[in-house]
Parts: structure tokens; sequence; C-alpha cells
């Protein structure tokens, strides 16, 4: 059963109630908005600060720092395994139905932590790599890349507005396991996309006398 982010509203009554009233409104606000208001996430938070005695800012220097040892500790209550071991396997198994797909994740881990436009993948500009530049431009292996990271629970997909969203703690994950080599190229070929989606945009607007606004 697919399970959707909290609103803040109910982060904050679940972080109060899983540690029992003993973290302030202000710590379970920040937590929540570091977490991205992720169910799971905030059920690890609350067991470590709860049942560890962690405190709120000790767990987000820690998040910062050490996202993913962190997000390891404390198998949450009624789920089999831990956030970053659920992870790992849907991970793995992007990796084995379309490895060049992970790579196009990756990239979205450099995008910002909201939804962007779909359309940003529309064409591949200049200076990506060769596999890259395949994937984004045949649309069928893309479209299936892209479905793949919505079942595999790496990202969300909103049909109606056609934006994809990696959660910011997915984003973390990844941008964690990179080398500084490998965050410099992505880092890079996130800013070529944006660039060349931007320049279309302008362009569509310029023909059509209209406005035009991205979601980043």
């Amino acid at each position: 059963m697919a399970v959707n982010v909290f609103d803040r509203a109910e982060s904050l009554a679940f972080l109060r109630g899983r540690t029992n009233d003993s973290i302030g409104e202000v710590d379970a606000d920040r937590l929540a908005e570091e977490l991205g208001d992720l169910p799971l996430a905030l059920e690890q938070a609350g067991a470590l600060l709860f049942e560890r005695g962690m405190s709120a800012s000790e767990y987000l220097r820690l998040l910062a720092e050490r996202p993913g040892q962190l997000l390891s500790q404390g198998r949450p209550a009624e789920y089999p395994v831990p956030l970053t071991a659920a992870w790992s396997v849907s991970m793995a198994n992007l990796a084995g139905l379309l490895p060049e797909a992970v790579d196009l994740l990756r990239v979205c881990a450099f995008l910002g932590p909201g939804p962007f436009r779909r359309d940003l993948f529309h064409r591949a500009p200049e200076g990506l790599s060769p596999e890259l530049t395949s994937l984004i431009n045949d649309p069928i292996r893309l479209s299936r890349a892209v479905g793949e990271f919505s079942s595999h629970g790496l990202a969300r997909l909103d049909i109606s507005h056609r934006t994809i969203e990696v959660h910011r703690l997915t984003q973390r994950l990844i941008r964690e396991e990179l080398s500084p080599e490998e965050h410099g190229r992505l880092r890079h070929v996130a800013s070529l996309l944006l660039a060349a989606h931007g320049s279309a945009a302008a362009d569509d607007a310029g023909r059509t006398g209209g406005a035009f606004s991205d979601v980043s």
C-alpha cells in the first residue's frame, strides 16, 4: 500500500505522540522539515529520540553529516527494514532493470527538493554522457525510466501537473554515496539541463507571448 507523506500537522502530532511529548513543537517542526514529512523516517527519528535519548539537535546534525548511517538505525515498528535498507533494495532493483536510469535519478538528486517539470528531460543538451543523452532522447525508454522511479518508490509523479519529485532523504542518500568527482559531474549535468530547459521555455514564451514559470 502506497503511503503519502504527512502534512505538517500530522508530522507534528506523530512526533509528539511517538516521543511521549518529550519533544517541543519547534524541534518537532525542524525534524519534520528536514525529514520531508516522510512517515517511515519520522518513525525512526522518534524511536531514536525516545528510546535512545538522542536530542533533536544531535539528530539534525547527524542527518546533515552522516545521513546514510543515521537512517539505517532502528527498525521501525511493524516494518521489516529501516529506511536505508528499503532504499538500497529499490536502487539495486532499478539498476538491474534499467542501469542508465540510475544515472538519471542521480542527476535528480541535484535538482532541489521540490517538484520539477518532466519537460526538463524533453531533450538532451550538449555535454551529457552518450548513455544519458541516448536515454533522454528516446521517449519510450525515458518514460519507462520515470515510471520505474515511481514504481520503486524513488520518486513521486504528478500526472496532472507533469512533475517529478524525488524526496529530500532519497536525494541525501544518493549524494552521500557519490565521490567528489561524481558530485561535480552530476551537478554540472543538472545545470546543463536547467539551462537548456530555461532557454527552451523562453523561446516558447516569446512565440506565444505568454509567461513561463518553472518548478524547481
